[in-house]
């Protein structure tokens, strides 16, 4: 298990900052070094009953660092929080004893570039059932998207595109066997765009999804709300959304990440997994140095 975290981070003046301690007490203390130009931009790790099992770090020099932590023969959850630079972190502990959530500020190079997140849930085919990978790649906008469910399965969606004025669509249901003949649709204005994402999804399947838009509007949630087993859920929020990718099952959706772009008024992004939506006994914890767009080192 994940006891604590404690982060030095480097300002642009070259001074060091430090943050407390978060978590309870570990026996065992590991530390990671940085070399001149290296800086993290992958996080993945497990979830298991609430409390985050292990976690493992990667470097722009593809420096691998951990897995700390252990399972104890169990696998858990996987997650993966993968962007251009990692800037900070913040999550929730469970009392002063295990780190239970943890989520990454991302921040982007320089306008006009892009970032691939995701997945959620993370290497699905390695799990029952199988799926078909799509990727839609990035677009210059969003302006419809059609979900289909069925008796509350998210089965599948289809994006409809905007490039250069042109609107057309990307289709991921060719063979899908579970299929709705009523699909609930959201039509952006064509100023508009999607900002956030809230999702729920446990083991293999993605259960709900709610979008959020640059105009304050919410479109969802669409999927699942009620659950036999308690849900792992995941918060993107990020510039703009200009793409989807993630595997397709026969019968459901089985895991979703999304291609960002920046917007030029924030230069900046946040990915957030977490085990739970809520839990009473959670403590919150953010290191809030998130610097504007970053020129590329």
């Amino acid at each position: 298990m994940i006891k604590s975290i404690m982060v030095f981070y480097c300002k642009s003046n070259g001074k060091v900052r430090y943050t407390d301690k978060v978590g309870g007490i570990g026996h065992i203390r590991k530390k990671i070094f940085f070399i001149n130009n290296e800086y993290l931009t992958e996080v993945k790790g497990n979830h298991l009953e609430g409390v985050l099992t292990n976690i493992t770090f990667i470097s722009n020099l593809n420096n691998i660092f951990g897995p700390y932590g252990k399972n104890n023969g169990l696998v858990g959850t996987p997650f993966h929080l993968k962007g251009e630079k990692i800037v900070g972190f913040y999550g929730t502990t469970i009392g002063r004893k295990y780190i239970s959530k943890i989520g990454s500020y991302f921040a982007f190079f320089q306008i006009g570039s892009t970032m691939c997140t995701g997945t959620w849930p993370f290497k699905p085919l390695e799990l029952p059932f199988g799926g078909i990978p799509f990727d839609h790649k990035h677009h210059e906008s969003i302006k419809t998207i059609s979900i289909h469910c069925v008796e509350d399965v998210l089965c599948y969606f289809d994006v409809k595109y905007r490039n250069n004025g042109v609107l057309s669509w990307v289709i991921t249901s060719e063979k899908v066997i579970l299929k709705s003949d009523n699909p609930k649709k959201i039509v952006l204005d064509d100023d508009e765009y999607l900002t956030e994402v809230e999702g729920r999804y446990y083991y293999f399947l993605v259960y709900s999804l709610t979008f959020f838009s640059d105009k304050g509007n919410t479109f969802g949630p669409y999927g699942k709300e009620g659950f036999r087993y308690p849900p792992l859920s995941f918060h993107l929020k990020a510039g703009k959304i200009v793409g989807f990718h993630g595997i397709q099952g026969s019968f459901a959706l089985r895991s979703i990440g999304f291609h960002i772009a920046p917007v030029e008024s924030s230069g900046k992004s946040s990915i957030k997994m977490s085990t739970q939506t809520k839990l009473n006994i959670e403590n919150p914890f953010a290191h809030n140095y998130i610097p504007k767009t970053i020129p590329k080192s």
